[in-house]
């Protein structure tokens, strides 16, 4: 009988050592989580900071492009007034050329007469 309670007690011990290193590698496992969600937090805050800094960097972007536009509207509208002021130059060319040739004409008639 004391036999049977002894190896009862043996048995007893080597089951509450299992259970002891079941509970410690759960414990590791658990400390080993809690740290991999940490760095995965971590690496959650950079990525949102980076996402930030791109919204950003595209909000600027569409600034400028805008901006772009405007001027190339502006540019646009400054060649066509180029445009028309080089035509009437041209025009004011010839008709000068024209009295030019009126007077000419007008002096070679005033020495006839």
């Amino acid at each position: 009988y004391g036999q049977l309670q002894l190896e009862q007690i043996q048995q007893y011990k080597i089951e509450t050592e299992k259970q002891q290193q079941i509970q410690q590698q759960i414990h590791q496992q658990q400390l080993l989580l809690k740290e991999q969600l940490q760095q995965y937090n971590v690496q959650i805050e950079k990525q949102q900071q980076l996402q930030q800094q791109v919204n950003q960097q595209q909000h600027q972007l569409q600034l400028q492009l805008e901006q772009l536009q405007q001027y190339k509207i502006e540019f646009e509208k400054q060649q066509q007034l180029q445009q028309q002021v080089n035509q009437q130059q041209h025009q004011l060319q010839l008709q000068l050329e024209q009295l030019q040739q009126y007077k000419i004409e007008f002096e070679k008639q005033q020495q006839l007469q």
